[in-house]
């Protein structure tokens, strides 16, 4: 059952491959930065067997 959460600082952000080189490279180098330590964004993830399949990060552009 996937289960879908919001990303942890302890993630292993690297094994996660999409495909996508350009949403990889986001991904591992820069969601979880965004999320702890500028506040700019969050990540929420899929997670199955303990590995995660899936992202999406939320990120507002004005208030």
């Amino acid at each position: 059952m996937i289960e879908i959460r919001l990303l942890r600082p302890d993630d292993r952000r690297d094994a996660f491959h999409s495909g996508d080189i350009e949403l990889d490279r986001f991904f591992q180098k820069f969601a979880a930065q965004n999320q702890f330590q500028l506040h700019i964004g969050t990540s929420y993830v899929a997670v199955l067997d303990n590995e995660i399949v899936g992202f999406v990060t939320l990120s507002a552009t004005s208030i």
